[in-house]
């Protein structure tokens, strides 16, 4: 292989579906075989200072073991040709089963209920009006605790509010500092508008 192939090759790795391994020399015959790695940050080129004294530019290539990566993280990094290839391969019509077992938290119905129909109809966030109707004709909208109850937040109606799915999505996904104070100052001042305890 001309080397300049190679580094190109290593250098693509993330994208172009090629699979790379590391093996650490012990000393000229032997090798240790470190698994699968995936590039971690740029390549880039620096010199080094060889035996013979001479300063040769080398690439360095960060890798990391694949193990760190999630399937998501690698397939986001791929090609769209190849991400195709691979996606046609491991296409199955039987899927896999886990056991998962999660916290649930159990809500109060009647703040859940409350905060829907104070929102009338609208989201507490994007201020739309719901995006559809469920099966009984009702705006379509989610509750949300602002504090999420993992985090020690409250099941009460200061910290609840009504949100479209998308914005309710946005507030796990994202969390926005900005979003979350808005959210806060309406779950109070609908508190204070029925004159909810503290």
């Amino acid at each position: 292989h001309h080397h300049g192939n190679q580094n190109r090759t290593l250098y693509d790795s993330n994208s172009n579906g090629v699979a790379v391994y590391l093996f650490e020399v012990i000393n000229p015959k032997e090798y240790e075989f470190e698994g699968q790695v995936k590039l971690a940050a740029t390549p880039y080129q620096t010199t080094q200072g060889n035996v013979d004294g001479i300063a040769r530019t080398v690439w360095i290539f960060p890798v990391k073991p694949i193990s760190n990566f999630t399937d998501e993280e690698v397939a986001e990094g791929l090609d769209l040709a190849v991400l195709m290839r691979i996606a046609k391969q491991r296409a199955s019509s039987n899927v896999e089963q886990k056991e998962v077992t999660t916290k649930q938290y159990s809500r109060d119905s009647y703040i859940s209920v409350l905060a829907k129909r104070l929102a009338e109809g609208k989201c507490a966030l994007c201020q739309q009006p719901a995006p559809f109707q469920d099966k009984k004709g009702n705006p379509y909208l989610e509750t949300h605790h602002v504090i999420w109850l993992s985090h020690g937040g409250a099941d009460s109606i200061d910290n609840t509010v009504a949100l479209c799915p998308n914005c309710h999505k946005k507030m796990h996904i994202v969390a926005d500092p900005n979003d979350i104070t808005t959210l806060k100052g309406i779950a109070k001042s609908n508190a204070l508008s029925i004159g909810e305890e503290d």
